[in-house]
């Protein structure tokens, strides 16, 4: 990692564009540090150590634009790569749209968040842990073998100086832990994971509780049997439910809006949620996996409701799409139509008390595919999980096939009250009244 500022640097290397011809640039640094493990069977099996470093000019000539990108911060390379650009750019089309962010728009005081540990661990300490962590899994007696357990801890330096004015700088680490352990033997062996992941180390869950975690998960997939095709109530558990908000994310994404070709284009101030369903988003949030203090324009990221009381509230609305459909002065305008921390408040029922109001169904634990619901909302996927009898779970189910659209799996799900705090999207599991599910 670069022991001093980087930042007059790069303010010479975007004065030196602007000298050459640019009307508009920005320049951009990440660092990365990396370390990571992996382990089978309690013993080392790999050890990775990087550093990085990834550097990005981009240049704007009017409305014609290129980028540059370089793995290191030296003057004559970048200086000389600027120079190769600028003879080309003239000979690019036009884009519209292209432009940084006017002054107004870009955040002054850069606020400083809780997204970084002072100290970083040792690698002994990780290794430890991850053994540990696969160690306590196989210590169960139905677990036969284990594909293997990964820790990893990262130390990330975002720089930015932009022509339009824009300074800032921030740091954050991350880091986590997983193990799949391997249950049965023959044609019923089954594999399962667990995982955890923060923003602190002191933050992460102990290698005990994430192995048992494991094991227990594994174990419990044992003997699946198989369902017939029917419509039944459906539970995707918390460690998948934020699945579905990723989809109802993709659909109110600006670039999505402006090319109409979401399903949720019309749906603006409309309720699509007949529970008061609160989706919100917090960039500021203490700890937070998302978070961070600015976006790639320089943007001041703000929390926002995305649904309130069951209603669509907002577009995700960035700085192409917000030209493209002139809403410059929308209240939630960033300059990438992203998300940095999503949660879905949790409802008044536990989720023993969900499954209790089910009757008989189906509990969604795994996701086989990703459904392309994008333009009509239709949702396939397969699935496994557990069957669900007189309100009790019965046995566990794989290779059945879920089917709905995503509208009415919206109107009728209702979420439960066992909410975590371990992901970017944390959501608690979600009951959906009625969906297909395929089976024998």
């Amino acid at each position: 990692m670069a022991a001093s500022n980087p930042i007059p640097m790069m303010e010479k290397i975007l004065d030196y564009a602007l000298s050459q011809g640019a009307t508009q640039a920005d320049i951009k640094m990440a660092q990365t540090k990396s370390v990571s493990f992996a382990t089978r069977m309690a013993k080392p099996e790999s050890v990775e150590r990087s550093e990085s470093h990834a550097v990005t000019v981009r240049l704007l000539k009017g409305k014609k634009k290129q980028s540059i990108t370089s793995t290191q911060l030296d003057d004559t390379l970048l200086k000389r790569m600027i120079n190769d650009a600028l003879e080309t750019i003239d000979h690019l089309p036009e884009d519209p749209y292209a432009g940084l962010a006017d002054e107004s728009q870009i955040l002054k005081d850069i606020p400083t968040l809780d997204i970084c540990d002072p100290k970083d661990p040792s690698e002994d300490i990780l290794m430890e842990m991850v053994k540990q962590c696969e160690e306590s899994a196989l210590s169960h007696a139905d677990i036969t073998n284990s594909k293997g357990g990964h820790i990893g801890w990262d130390r990330f330096n975002m720089f930015m100086v932009s022509s339009n004015g824009f300074k800032g700088s921030y740091t954050s680490t991350d880091g986590g832990f997983y193990v799949q352990p391997v249950a049965g033997k023959g044609d019923n062996m089954q594999v399962s994971y667990d995982q955890t992941n923060a923003i602190y180390f002191d933050d992460l869950k102990t290698p005990q509780d994430v192995g048992d975690k494991a094991a227990e998960k594994t174990i419990a997939k044992l003997n699946p049997k198989k369902v017939k095709t029917g419509s039944y109530p459906v539970l995707f558990d918390n460690e998948i439910s934020g699945s579905l908000i990723g989809h109802l994310i993709n659909a109110i994404s600006g670039p999505n809006i402006a090319k109409g070709v979401s399903f949720l284009k019309d749906k603006l101030g409309e309720k699509l949620f007949d529970f008061p369903i609160h989706i919100y988003d917090d960039p500021q949030k203490p700890r937070g996996l998302g978070s961070r203090p600015f976006d790639g324009e320089g943007f001041a990221l703000k929390p926002m409701d995305i649904i309130k009381d069951g209603v669509l509230q907002t577009w995700l609305m960035d700085l192409v799409s917000a030209r493209k459909l002139n809403q410059l002065d929308h209240p939630h305008l960033r300059g990438k139509a992203s998300t940095t921390n999503i949660t879905l408040a949790p409802g008044p029922k536990s989720r023993d008390e969900m499954i209790a109001q089910m009757g008989t169904g189906f509990i969604v634990n795994s996701l086989m595919s990703r459904p392309d619901s994008l333009a009509n909302g239709d949702y396939s996927v397969g699935a496994s999980g557990f069957w669900v009898e007189n309100g009790n779970i019965a046995y566990p189910v794989h290779e059945v096939t879920l089917s709905g659209n995503l509208i009415a799996m919206f109107k009728g799900m209702e979420p439960a009250s066992d909410i975590t705090d371990d992901k970017k999207t944390n959501a608690p599991s979600l009951l959906i009244q009625s969906m297909t599910v395929g089976g024998e």
